[in-house]
């Protein structure tokens, strides 16, 4: 249940953790025209330069559903942080657009094990279980620690190929 006004106190108005929470709200209560009205809130407060903030709204709009949107504010974002290339490449991954994460991944200046496990499992989820081989061996040799996420995806990449193996053997 949102309060009549969610903005109820002016010291509120410019913390950052008060707005994500509010951001969260609205995914959680699946309520895109309330998440919007705290962009709104967010602009006229001036903290669109807030990069935790902009990293909110992306998520918010790419788990809304409004891909176009949340790719928007990532390009108009002055300042970008791990998290958020992490942020919109797993977005582009987890949509099936392989392509354009993959996009993404090359121009990150800096990539931890989310971002390779983003990719890793982008691959797997169209199919490409070499792909997602290759790039665990790439995330190996580039000297990023494995996540047991990343344990999980690749193994599921192994299982996968050794399936299609055996059937093609069949045939």
């Amino acid at each position: 249940m949102f309060l009549k006004d969610p903005f109820p106190s002016p010291s509120l108005i410019f913390i950052p953790d008060f707005y994500a929470s509010l951001l969260q709200t609205s995914l959680k209560s699946n309520n895109p025209v309330f998440g919007k009205s705290v962009h709104a809130r967010i602009i006229k407060a001036g903290l669109q330069i807030n990069v935790f903030l902009m990293n909110n709204l992306i998520n918010f709009y790419a788990k809304s559903g409004s891909l176009s949107d949340a790719h928007r504010l990532f390009d108009d974002m002055p300042l970008k942080n791990t998290f958020s290339w992490n942020t919109i490449l797993s977005v582009y991954a987890k949509q099936g657009r392989i392509d354009t994460a993959c996009q993404f991944f090359k121009e990150m200046p800096q990539r931890d094990s989310v971002s390779w496990t983003a990719m890793i499992a982008g691959y797997n989820q169209m199919g490409c279980f070499e792909d997602a081989i290759r790039m665990f061996l790439e995330m190996n040799s580039s000297g990023v620690p494995p996540t047991q996420f990343t344990f999980t995806n690749i193994l599921a990449s192994c299982v996968a190929i050794e399936a299609l193996d055996i059937g093609v053997q069949g045939l």
